[in-house]
């Protein structure tokens, strides 16, 4: 996957930037995913102790030059930050990544190859956020110390309370319409068995 390196310092804290779009053609970073580089271009400039982690790969977009996370680490570089801070998949290995799951399996896979602090500054959108989350978290067993917004404010034990209600009615609903459904298979089986 990404080939490790001895970094040539040593990084405090990992910012994990998700993309989200591209242009209509594909060649370029969409303007939600320049947001986010944007919100991270911020609190980057400053801490050059930060390592950055992009992972995005290859849409179905036929004119899409590389992989979204080298696009991304281009978009960067001529912002001035430093290359040596990003970690990006190799191109082949960029181009299999697309979703989530896959960003945030990745990412973890960069952070430990290449022994990334895990103070994690996830940037993305908040609606995002609790679905990173809980990636992250079946992953790691919690592993991971915290899990910051893009602002770099850490998302507070009562918000996690908060998403872990949603995200457990929600599978609640999930569970109910697929039960709802085996009851329907069930019963059209039975009728179409009596014709």
């Amino acid at each position: 996957m990404h080939q490790p390196i001895k970094n040539p310092i040593k990084f405090n804290r990992t910012f994990i930037i998700y993309a989200c779009d591209l242009t209509e053609n594909g060649r370029e970073l969409g303007p939600s995913t320049i947001l986010r580089l944007k919100t991270a271009l911020t609190s980057l400039t400053g801490n050059v102790n930060t390592a950055i982690i992009m992972t995005a790969g290859k849409s179905k977009k036929p004119r899409q030059p590389k992989t979204m996370a080298a696009m991304m680490q281009d978009w960067l570089v001529t912002r001035k930050i430093a290359s040596h801070r990003i970690f990006i998949p190799d191109e082949e290995t960029g181009a299999t990544i697309w979703g989530t799951f896959e960003e945030t399996r990745a990412a973890l896979d960069i952070l430990c190859e290449n022994n990334l602090p895990d103070r994690i500054t996830i940037v993305s959108s908040d609606s995002h956020l609790e679905r990173i989350r809980f990636i992250f978290e079946s992953l790691t067993k919690g592993a991971i110390a915290a899990i910051y917004r893009g602002t770099g404010e850490e998302i507070t034990p009562r918000e996690r309370r908060f998403e872990k209600i949603k995200m457990l009615k929600a599978r609640v609903l999930i569970f109910l319409v697929r039960l709802l459904e085996r009851i329907l298979q069930k019963k059209l089986e039975t009728e179409s068995a009596r014709c």
